[in-house]
């Protein structure tokens, strides 16, 4: 009996221990040519321009020592269109980024509630990935379109 008890704590422990080790997917990406690629693959209704850092920070309540990379793409004003791609220093910075992209999806929401009603059902739909350090932001007609770039780099 305790020869049984004995094999079945081993393979238990076994079974636990190979449980948790499970792969550790480490993501590594240019913020630049993820935000370039949804640029070209996703359809969007406006052109959108790329922005330099003092409008990025500008746009989104940052401080630059949060960011190791951005690339940060708006539309001319006349629809919500935007892509923001943002590399943080670690996980840590990551969760501020995000909270600063959430602040500015808020902050376009409310600008184009009383303006243009048509682009809240983009804004409604707005993609934001977190994955390890990284924070993607897209405005478009198209969420799943979106997703799907998005998927495609992260797998």
């Amino acid at each position: 009996m305790k020869q049984r008890i004995t094999i079945l704590s081993a393979l238990l422990c076994a079974v636990l221990l190979t449980a948790g080790c499970g792969e550790t997917k480490t993501i590594s990406l240019s913020a630049s040519s993820m935000a370039d690629t949804l640029r070209e693959k996703v359809a969007f209704t406006d052109q959108l321009e790329k922005v330099d850092a003092d409008t990025v920070y500008a746009l989104y309540p940052l401080n630059a020592d949060q960011v190791a990379e951005q690339s940060v793409y708006v539309s001319t004003g006349a629809t919500a269109e935007e892509i923001a791609v943002f590399a943080g220093k670690d996980a840590e910075s990551a969760k501020q980024i995000e909270q600063a992209v959430q602040k500015r999806l808020k902050t376009q929401k409310d600008g184009f509630a009383d303006y243009l009603l048509a682009e809240m059902d983009k804004l409604n739909q707005a993609v934001v990935v977190t994955e390890g350090q990284y924070v993607i932001f897209c405005v478009a007609n198209d969420a799943d379109q979106v997703r799907s770039v998005i998927d495609s780099f992260l797998s």
